[in-house]
């Protein structure tokens, strides 16, 4: 979640107080959980950089690059130096060498260039500093952390459409568990503050990326959430409670296990849950959640779902679940 169920476009801004103009719903399937950091990278290749492809450069070429080439060379080599160090983070964790060879040394470089595009003044000017932030945050430098947490506090005149909002948002909560106490409980601060947006994009990502923050305040901000307006908000608040064990998503869970819900929401919002794959994957992972948390529906409701529902992944589901419990 959020709910990408319009099939048109790439993010732009929206309206204000218009849920159903969130500019979120073509990056992510309904109720997915935060993105491995690989899966992140992508998502900032179409979203930032437009899927730009070149020449392969070194990590050094490339930091010279952003420091000294042209707005769409800086570009460039700022996402081939975040696709790098991500590259090579993901082989050390598969236990293979890392084919960049990028470590601490690079670090000092990295931090001149980022300094070299603070502070932002203009909207064309973000992409590249949050690019350089999340390849600091994943190479574990404390101060690219803070800076992360700032872009969520960017105003519409640097991010019109709330995309950078969004992705800082993304990153933070990809990397939440790895974080120091300090930065955690900052992550943590400015992520609750996208509950008060109008924009339901932002306000969901807030709760996908809480799930990763098993701490007080994040849980009391996840379940002031699962009053919002918005299915979306409130779902993927449900979910993560539910990641971290915590039951107090149930009832929200079990309401969207119902059409009734999905069709509520097409109605003051039409164009939303439009499509069944997306509807039953809400209402799969929903399912899957309550038995994580032992919140399951009756033996006669699974029952139920198990022979008469017309989603075959929900018969399916329900059946292994009954099953389970024989």
């Amino acid at each position: 979640m959020p709910d990408p169920d319009d099939e048109h476009g790439a993010p732009s801004a929206p309206r204000s107080g218009d849920d159903s103009t969130s500019p979120y719903r073509n990056l992510l399937v309904p109720l997915v959980v935060v993105p491995a950091v690989i899966v992140m990278a992508l998502v900032l290749v179409f979203v930032l950089f437009g899927a730009i492809a070149g020449e392969e450069t070194t990590p050094r070429e490339n930091v010279a690059k952003v420091m000294s080439g042209g707005a769409n060379e800086s570009r460039q080599a700022a996402f081939n130096l975040m696709r790098q160090v991500l590259e090579d983070l993901e082989a050390e964790r598969d236990g293979r060498k890392g084919e960049w060879g990028i470590g601490p040394d690079l670090v000092p470089s990295l931090q001149a260039a980022l300094e070299d595009r603070l502070p932002v003044e203009d909207a064309g000017d973000v992409a590249i500093p949050l690019a350089l932030s999340a390849t600091l945050a994943n190479l574990g430098d404390e101060a690219a952390i803070g800076q992360l947490a700032d872009f969520l506090r960017l105003d519409d005149r640097l991010d019109p459409g709330g995309q950078f909002r969004y992705q800082a948002a993304m990153i933070l909560g990809s990397l939440g568990g790895s974080l120091a106490p300090v930065e955690r409980r900052l992550a943590v601060e400015r992520l609750v503050e996208l509950f008060d947006s109008e924009d339901l994009g932002l306000r969901a990502i807030a709760a996908i990326a809480l799930q990763n923050f098993p701490i007080p305040a994040a849980v009391t901000a996840l379940e002031r959430a699962l009053g919002d307006r918005s299915l979306e908000v409130r779902g993927s608040a449900a979910l993560a409670l539910a990641e971290q064990g915590d039951p107090a998503g149930a009832e929200v869970l079990l309401s969207m296990l119902t059409m009734d819900v999905y069709e509520e929401e097409r109605r003051d919002m039409p164009g939303k849950w439009v499509r069944g794959e997306h509807v039953s994957a809400s209402r799969t992972r929903a399912l899957t959640a309550l038995a994580a948390i032992d919140r399951l529906p009756a033996d006669s409701e699974l029952e139920r779902l198990a022979e008469d529902d017309p989603d075959a992944s929900i018969r399916s589901l329900a059946r292994t679940l009954l099953a389970r419990s024989e």
